[in-house]
């Protein structure tokens, strides 16, 4: 499940000539995100300047009305929203809230260097730990099986594109099997429909796929085993809860967005489950 030390080392030459497309341009999420991260940093050092077991008691109390007034500037729905509000009304110990914001404050603020261009139409990422319904347009891609490997399945798709004169793009998308227990295939969207011919070229297989709907949650850091578990489970939860509007519609897939040259903890990628509406549409844009 691990990416080979070569995988998306493509995207570094590519942007290159190609300017990224950030995630935080314009998005009002995003700077919604980094502006609390920064009022939840301003009062982290608030409390850290009281000493002694009484201010202790001031400082974690300052620490709570910032909780509260900086769930009310997120998303209602959001996971960072819902967790300041239950911070607010929380018994834990000064250190143990200060610990909480601090891993909370470095997910709000952490903005994903996006290497390369999105294909047309293409969404932005999800922010990190938020969990988005999110509509995925029609695109094209070149995919191949994994049985020898990433490393094999990486080269085939590279030399594939490079062969038809086909920028590469972001994500490199790995899909799972349908038990959810090992990655199958590998995906490199296309940036265009228009792009290269269809059709099977040796292990490639180029195809257009139909627009389709996604439930997606952001990642930083290293794509390990553990923590593609923990977002599939979160994932699995919430499409899975009483109230709501889906149902899973196909395998697990993993999208990542940044080459070798960026390092393990600033890296960004996504985990995703096609999804299907139950009986409605349901909502477009959703935050647990």
């Amino acid at each position: 499940m691990l990416t080979p030390l070569f995988l998306l080392a493509g995207l570094a030459v590519t942007a290159a000539a190609s300017p990224a497309s950030p995630l935080s341009a314009g998005d009002p999420v995003q700077e919604a995100h980094v502006k609390t991260a920064g009022a939840l940093q301003k009062a982290l050092g608030e409390a850290r300047s009281y000493r002694g077991a009484a201010p202790q008691v001031m400082a974690a109390a300052v620490l709570r009305a910032a909780c509260a007034s900086q769930a009310a500037s997120l998303p209602g729905e959001s996971r960072a929203a819902a967790t300041l509000r239950d911070l607010a009304d929380s018994d834990l110990s000064l250190a143990g809230l200060a610990e909480v914001l601090q891993e909370l404050s470095a997910d709000l603020s952490f903005v994903p260097d996006i290497e390369a261009q999105l294909p047309e139409g293409y969404p932005a990422p999800t922010p990190v730990r938020e969990i988005e319904v999110k509509q995925l347009p029609g695109y094209r891609m070149a995919r191949a099986e994994m049985a020898s490997g990433e490393n094999g399945a990486f080269w085939q798709l590279f030399r594939h594109i490079e062969g038809n004169d086909i920028a590469m793009t972001a994500p490199v998308r790995m899909d799972f099997d349908a038990a959810g227990e090992r990655e199958a295939l590998m995906a490199f969207l296309y940036g265009s429909t228009a792009a290269g011919p269809l059709g099977t070229a040796g292990a490639v297989q180029v195809i257009d796929a139909d627009a389709q709907s996604v439930v997606s949650t952001g990642r930083r850091g290293a794509r390990t085993p553990q923590a593609v578990q923990e977002a599939e489970q979160q994932l699995r939860a919430w499409i899975e809860r009483p109230a709501s509007a889906w149902r899973i519609d196909g395998p697990l897939r993993v999208p990542g967005y940044n080459s070798p040259f960026v390092p393990a903890a600033q890296r960004f990628w996504e985990v995703q489950f096609p999804v299907r509406a139950r009986g409605g549409s349901g909502s477009k844009l959703t935050y647990l």
